[in-house]
């Protein structure tokens, strides 16, 4: 079943008429009750036709399945919240009407499972540590986030932001891509000029990276983990499609307000650094099995 994007009153008058699936109304930013999903018989959506023929000014997507609308949700990184109008019939239902992030919404209710694994539901991927490869790119990546993390740990060098940490890991990278013809690229993207890499080795390994910062004046949070979702979402298509061949995301938290989220618990690795606790994360998507 196909999620249709409705543009115009008289498609939306077409699917109320039907009197069957679910229309999320699309008012776009990061408030999710500003994006409620409606049964099409909800009472609030006669409303919605109280407009001129013609184009409709909020954009608007329709799926006879509310698992399909709920996965086109995902993929396209929008929020949404339940309709909280009684006579919603997924509201009576007894749906959840407290507005949510996705992130929120789609991740595990289940604790991580040992093994260093964590199973997210809704179409998110099963994520696992980077621990060891058999690509020889793959390999190099591994090799260059141990020495950024050793002199990270020793306070032999600083990592404030992003940027910091992606400049520290090119260094590494590129010290020991020395005299091999494969390259190496910052910020390229892979066909889509919207989805920027941070990092790019050769043609087959990707890594993203993020940095959750503590220090004095820093305004928190630094990520959101909406945020984190959307680039693991984005690796794990990439090595899906066939893009790539192995993938990775590097995320530092110093503060551990991203460690300490039950989702991914299992997965962070804590460090001490200048008497402070900081945390790791370091996990591996793609066809290099060795790296799972």
């Amino acid at each position: 079943m196909a999620v249709r994007r409705i543009r115009t009153r008289e498609e939306l008058e077409g699917v109320v008429n039907e009197g069957r699936g679910f229309l999320y109304n699309d008012f776009g930013g990061r408030i999710p009750r500003n994006c409620p999903i409606h049964h099409v018989t909800c009472g609030q959506v006669p409303r919605m036709l109280a407009v001129k023929s013609g184009t409709l000014s909020v954009k608007k997507a329709w799926s006879e399945s509310l698992e399909e609308l709920l996965r086109w949700i995902a993929d396209e990184d929008k929020v949404y919240a339940f309709c909280a109008d009684a006579s919603d019939p997924v509201t009576r239902a007894g749906a959840p009407t407290t507005p949510r992030s996705l992130a929120k919404r789609t991740v595990s209710s289940t604790q991580p499972q040992a093994g260093g694994t964590a199973e997210p539901n809704e179409g998110l991927p099963t994520l696992r540590r980077a621990e060891r490869a058999t690509e020889p790119e793959a390999q190099c990546v591994l090799d260059a986030v141990a020495s950024v993390l050793k002199d990270y740990e020793a306070g032999r060098l600083d990592i404030r932001t992003e940027a910091d940490l992606q400049g520290h890991l090119f260094a590494a990278l590129l010290s020991r891509l020395e005299g091999v013809p494969v390259p190496l690229h910052a910020n390229m993207s892979l066909g889509n000029p919207r989805e920027k890499i941070d990092l790019v080795v050769g043609q087959g390994s990707i890594s993203e990276l993020k940095v959750e910062a503590d220090y004095p004046g820093v305004s928190k949070p630094v990520v959101f983990p909406e945020d984190v979702w959307k680039d693991l979402r984005r690796l794990d298509r990439y090595c899906r499609e066939g893009r790539v061949r192995s993938a990775f995301f590097l995320m530092l938290d110093e503060d551990g307000s991203h460690a300490r989220r039950r989702e991914t618990a299992s997965l962070w690795t804590q460090v001490r650094r200048n008497d402070r606790t900081s945390h790791w994360l370091f996990l591996a998507f793609g066809t290099d099995k060795e790296s799972r």
